[in-house]
């Protein structure tokens, strides 16, 4: 056999390389593959932390060591302000799920010192296009009492209403009051006859935006002082302010941050009304409106499931939880007893409750997405 035939042979006898198949794993492939788990994963992980953060988990056990009553009400209450000296109660009247058919509020009276009390006009003459929101009540050195109303009418800026009580004991329109600064007002404190503070929460106008707000966390609040016609922020760092209040001697303000979940206190300096940070209390729940009661105490109305309320901003029908908690500040910030809850319902009795007021041994418990009332009785160990 010739060399050139033994090479032949050779070459023919001689190994291929093996075939690359499609089920041998490629380098980016497997990259690809962790890429995507990452992914997955910070998915899961933020899913969770939406929905751990939306008391989609916590567990509730609806209580109240006292006794309610139940009584139907032919528009929600979104805010509760009280003429302690009087015992009378006024409401911010509103059907909330009316606002996008142009329907109005009022502000109603509740007369707390009566038998059977029922809610009736507080306003001398029905305002037009007035849709009430947050309230405060200021009594004037001389006796007269001053109503400031937040109002979000349909068509039209927001602004603050004033209201004037007259000698027939009902309210007179005097005044409104804008200003680019109270952009969306959702509560409003005042200090004396000619200012207040107005806290700015969500500026969210649809359903979508209030989703991506709350998702985000990034709900950025400002909080106003009007003076005698100016206007200046005086903070600007509340994640969704939804409640403000003040104490008896206006030193101290109090500021509800619902996607803060806290409660932020602020120094409030006389002469010029600046707002000094002084703490700030967590709470695991939503915040919303704020009552001072006469011992200096804070009643908040909360929500322990804030999906629950997100869900229900677009379907009143969907149920949602109410929550009244109480600040003690005058006890010291390690104290447990120092923030309480006084009542928890899963929205039987009432839904997604804003406002919780004391008077005395009563509690007054308001919806504005609820149509009912609930007057309560406070045990002696609450009072």
């Amino acid at each position: 056999m010739s060399r050139m035939a033994r090479k032949g042979h050779n070459t023919g006898m001689a190994q291929q390389p093996p075939a690359i198949t499609d089920t041998q794993p490629r380098p980016w492939g497997r990259w690809l593959a962790l890429v995507g788990g990452i992914i997955a994963l910070m998915i899961a992980i933020s899913l969770f932390e939406v929905l751990s953060f939306g008391g989609t988990f916590a567990r509730l056990e609806p209580h109240f060591a006292g006794s309610c009553r139940n009584m139907a009400t032919a528009a929600g209450v979104a805010d509760i302000r009280i003429d302690r000296s009087r015992g009378l109660a006024y409401l911010s009247w509103i059907d909330a799920a009316g606002a996008d058919n142009g329907s109005s509020g009022s502000v109603m009276l509740f007369d707390l010192t009566a038998v059977e009390p029922r809610p009736r006009p507080a306003l001398a003459t029905e305002y037009p296009g007035l849709r009430p929101r947050g309230m405060s009540l200021y009594t004037v050195a001389d006796g007269s009492r001053r109503l400031f109303v937040v109002n979000e009418p349909v068509d039209g800026a927001a602004a603050v209403e004033v209201f004037e009580q007259s000698e027939t004991g009902a309210f007179q329109h005097v005044e409104t009051i804008r200003d680019p600064l109270i952009e969306n007002p959702a509560a409003v404190v005042a200090v004396g006859a000619e200012e207040f503070y107005v806290a700015n929460g969500s500026s969210a106008q649809t359903q979508a935006a209030r989703i991506a707000e709350w998702l985000l966390r990034r709900g950025r609040s400002t909080i106003v002082q009007y003076r005698a016609g100016r206007t200046r922020i005086v903070a600007d760092d509340a994640k969704s302010a939804a409640g403000i209040a003040a104490s008896a001697d206006g030193s101290t303000v109090y500021v509800a941050e619902a996607l803060g979940k806290r409660l932020s206190i602020y120094d409030r300096a006389a002469g010029s009304g600046d707002l000094n940070l002084r703490e700030r209390v967590a709470l695991e729940s939503m915040p919303a409106a704020l009552s001072v009661a006469t011992d200096g105490s804070v009643w908040i109305a909360a929500q322990p499931k804030g999906l629950a309320q997100l869900r229900r901003m677009g379907d009143a029908t969907r149920p949602a939880p109410t929550q009244i908690l109480r600040l003690r500040p005058q006890l010291e910030p390690g104290d447990a007893s120092r923030v309480s809850e006084v009542y928890l319902d899963d929205g039987t009795q009432i839904a997604a409750a804003a406002i919780g007021a004391r008077y005395g041994s009563r509690l007054l418990i308001g919806s504005p997405s609820d149509h009912r009332l609930l007057l309560c009785e406070l045990p002696a160990s609450r009072l």
